[in-house]
């Protein structure tokens, strides 16, 4: 019938069989596919499969409820085609001071937290980082680092300055002025993470009021 087979085509019945009136013959043409699965990409051939579940079932792929497969299982698959195939995990994800296990089939750490609609701010730490590929039991940790300023007035203390007085009996006592705290005030720069502070230092410091001496 002029019909050329490849290395991966399939007839049947073989083409060594005798051909008598009435014969059906059913040909399957080989193709190549990429598959990417669980992040890694490669090259496949096969012959059949209409369907992406049914190349799947065909290249022993077995698909769980939660597992992201694009296109779609009932999608048609032809030569050249790509289907990605993300089995679900069970992961575990710390945020907010609380913890949660998730079922996900998310690629990266990045992807899992933005399905949970955690937003990750410029200063907080993710561990392991965002980029990571996720893998079955992982532990994932959010941590909210916020540096923020504060004022602090704190008291300068009096000295006390003691004067003898020849005029005056021993034993004798008289405070002539009242001592007066004085009043410094300090920027300091504040580092939390998850509301817990972890770091202080000075940015700066200014006497307001000098104290008095008594």
């Amino acid at each position: 019938a002029g019909i050329s087979l490849g290395a991966h085509d399939e007839v049947s019945p073989a083409p060594e069989a005798s051909v008598t009136e009435g014969l059906e013959i059913e040909v399957l043409l080989g193709k190549q596919i990429t598959l990417v699965l669980n992040g890694t990409r490669r090259e496949v051939w096969v012959t059949g499969g209409k369907t992406v579940a049914e190349v799947l079932d065909l290249i022993n792929v077995r698909a769980g409820r939660g597992a992201y497969v694009e296109p779609s299982r009932g999608a048609t698959v032809g030569h050249g085609d790509t289907i990605v195939f993300q089995e679900a995990i069970s992961v575990r994800v710390t945020a907010e001071g609380t913890t949660h296990d998730v079922i996900t089939n998310a690629v990266d750490v990045g992807s899992l937290l933005d399905s949970l609609g955690v937003v990750v701010g410029a200063r907080d730490r993710v561990t392991p980082s965002v980029d990571a590929e996720l893998d079955e039991g992982m532990l994932i940790r959010v941590v909210r680092v916020n540096v923020r300023q504060a004022v602090a007035n704190e008291p300068i203390p009096f000295e006390v300055v003691v004067k003898y007085d020849g005029s005056m009996y021993q034993g004798q006592q008289k405070v002539t002025r009242q001592g007066q705290d004085g009043l410094r005030r300090t920027v300091y720069r504040i580092r939390t993470e998850d509301g817990k502070q972890v770091a202080r230092s000075v940015l700066s410091t200014e006497v307001v009021r000098s104290p008095v001496s008594q």
